[in-house]
């Protein structure tokens, strides 16, 4: 085998090699992106159960109707 040869084999090897640490790093990077995700999900899911909100009917002594908003947060 000459040299040339021998370069063009070495070439290959690196080509692939960058090639396959392009797509291992993009893959990691695609899979904290997805955790980062959940995780910012997680935590608008827990701050939506802290929060109770209802509806009330409220009769007024002049006979009209009101209804009333409450929403709460824990302290």
């Amino acid at each position: 085998m000459d040299s040339d040869a021998l370069g063009a084999v070495a070439d290959c090897f690196s080509a692939v090699g960058t090639i396959g640490a392009f797509l291992v790093g993009f893959r990691l990077l695609r899979r904290e992106h997805r955790r980062e995700a959940d995780r910012a999900e997680d935590e608008r899911r827990a701050q939506a159960e802290r929060i109770s909100a209802w509806i009330e009917l409220v009769h007024q002594r002049d006979g009209k109707r009101d209804l009333t908003f409450h929403i709460t947060t824990p302290a």
